[in-house]
Parts: structure tokens; C-alpha cells; sequence
């Protein structure tokens, strides 16, 4: 372990932290949140109460969220716990049956998105990236193949901004988006579809069971800048084959934002302040961002034609 910090940005917010964060950019300013791996276990907080569970799409406990006076604490069942402060400053993470790599992972896919959106920030749980009009974002729940359109683009020329977390700056005159992660995360049957099976292999796999495709060079990655945010589409795929051609509906702002607020990383559902703050950067986003449904039918070969429908839409909007 390092003796001395390490700083990345997560987005704009740059995180000092005791491991290095292989997937965050490197960062030179001060550290607005602070994390150190501690060695044993999270102490107990005497006072705590449960106020979240989140679930796994088979029904089994992800993790939860315990809340006490002393602050938040956030257990991974056999993998990992992490202690948060009441604003958010301060990670402590406790791994004493597992190795760095899979808290690393739980800290950068889960903690620090939700602690984000607790200090006020507008986290989207979407993955991201850059096109000629600018950037464009994939909404929905896990499996509906965020990523993997995401890599398509990618694999079309089109860089990744993020991967599955998004976090989205209404001030100024228009959302603003800043790259979160160093390429793409997909399933191991969606990466070999991407690079091939005989590539699958030399890729770097995380505890999750996901691979990662690095599509961005570390000389491009150490100088995030911010980039327009243009349009959102909310993934609605069909796998029984009854959809021909990529269906595109543009929602209304308050459709869009009960999207928005659905798809998002929150930490303390209790927490009445950050819950205001979330409704009012919603709001402000689902009237600033045209936002799409987009229906598409789940198959590889059919991703060209969603590239090609959205890169239509959006020459057509400029």
C-alpha cells in the first residue's frame, strides 16, 4: 500500500486514495474525497440501522446501505465493507477475506457513484460516449446492453466517455459530461463478439466476471475534458425477434425525468436534503436533454443499425 496518496478524477471530482484506481485518470488537483484501504474488518456501528438492500437480478443481496450517527456503512456480503462520512469526504474500505482488486472494483462501480450523488452530484447510472455532435448517453437496467452499444461506437471510431456510471453537470448552458472510466466493461460472450474469440483471452477480467476493452490510450486518458451532452436513450431491447428496424420515441420532460431518477446511484434513500437536490437537477436535465426511447432488437448484428439510427438523429437535430 501505498505511503502516500495517489489522486484520480472520478469525473471532475478528483479522488485521493491509499491503492491505485487502474481505471480512473490521473489526477493533479486536490482530493475532494479521501480513501484508504484499512487492513481487518469495518468496526460494528452500535447504532446503526439498515435502509437499503440492493438486489441482484436473481434476488440475492448486492450489498446494503447501514446509516448511524457516525455515518453510512456499506457491506458487499463476502467481499468487502466500506465506511462513508455523513458529507461524503471520507472512504474507508475493509477487505480482510479478499484482495485489492475486487475492493477496487465495489469502490469505482458502486461507492463512489452513490457517494457522488449524495454530496450533490448527478450521477446516471449509463454508459457514454463522444460522436461528432457531441456526447451521447445509454440509459437502463443492467443487461439491456449499455455497454456493449457503447462499444460499438467504440469500435466504429467513436470514443467511450463512460462506462455504466455517468455523472452529468446541468450548470452553464447545457449538460456537460466528463470521462469516468478507461474503456469499456462487457460481458465475456459480448467481448469476443467485439474483439474476437481468439483476443478474449488476452483481456483483463474483473471479479465481477465482466472484461474490459481499454479503447482509450493513457496519453489521450490523462487529460479528461468535459464534452456536450446531446441526447439520451433509454434501452428498451426485444429478444423474440418481433421488432425489424431501431424505434426511437422522444419522451417528454416529465418522462424523462422519473427515467432519471430511476436510473441513478444514490446512497441514503432517507436523506431528505440530497433527494430535493436530486428532483432539482433531474428536473433541469429532463428539460435540457432531448431524451429517447429507444427500442431495439438485442442481437449483434443488429447493433449497425442503432449506431446508424442514432448518428442519423442526432445530424439530423444539429
Amino acid at each position: 500500500m501505498p505511503a502516500e496518496p495517489s489522486f484520480f478524477y472520478f469525473s471532475e471530482i478528483s479522488v485521493g486514495s491509499s491503492i491505485d484506481l487502474l481505471e480512473l485518470p490521473r489526477s493533479f488537483s486536490p482530493a475532494k474525497i479521501q480513501f484508504r484501504l484499512e487492513s481487518g474488518s469495518a468496526q460494528p456501528f452500535n447504532d446503526a440501522d439498515l435502509i437499503h438492500d440492493w438486489l441482484t437480478p436473481d434476488g440475492e443481496v448486492a450489498f446494503s446501505c447501514f446509516k448511524s450517527k457516525s455515518g453510512y456503512l456499506l457491506r458487499f456480503p463476502n467481499r468487502a465493507d466500506f465506511t462513508v462520512s455523513p458529507d461524503g469526504t471520507s472512504i474507508r474500505g475493509y477487505a480482510s477475506n479478499t484482495d485489492t482488486e475486487v475492493v477496487r472494483h465495489d469502490l469505482v462501480a458502486q461507492v463512489l457513484p452513490r457517494v457522488l450523488g449524495h454530496r450533490g452530484e448527478l450521477v446516471l447510472h449509463a454508459s457514454a460516449v463522444s460522436t461528432p455532435q457531441g456526447a451521447v448517453a445509454f440509459i437502463g437496467n443492467t443487461g439491456t446492453g449499455k455497454s456493449t452499444i457503447a462499444a460499438s461506437f467504440s469500435s466504429s471510431g467513436h470514443s467511450p466517455v463512460s462506462d455504466d456510471c455517468l455523472v452529468v453537470d446541468t450548470a452553464g448552458e447545457g449538460p456537460r459530461v466528463a470521462p469516468t472510466f478507461r474503456g469499456t466493461r462487457l460481458w465475456p460472450d459480448s467481448a469476443a463478439v467485439m474483439v474476437g474469440p481468439e483476443d478474449l483471452s488476452t483481456l483483463p477480467s474483473e471479479s465481477g466476471g465482466k472484461v474490459s476493452l481499454p479503447t482509450i490510450t493513457k496519453a489521450e486518458w490523462d487529460h479528461p475534458g468535459a464534452l456536450r451532452l446531446k441526447a439520451a436513450f433509454v434501452l428498451h431491447p426485444k429478444r423474440d425477434g418481433s421488432l425489424g428496424s431501431p424505434v426511437l420515441e422522444e419522451l417528454s420532460p416529465a418522462q424523462a425525468l422519473m427515467t432519471f431518477v430511476e436510473h441513478s446511484f444514490q446512497l441514503d434513500i432517507t436523506h431528505r436534503p440530497s433527494q430535493e437536490r436530486r428532483l432539482e437537477l433531474f428536473s433541469q436535465l429532463a428539460n435540457q436533454l432531448p431524451t429517447y426511447r429507444l427500442e431495439y432488437q438485442q442481437k449483434y448484428s443488429c447493433l449497425d443499425q442503432v449506431e446508424q439510427r442514432i448518428l442519423t438523429l442526432l445530424a439530423k437535430r444539429t
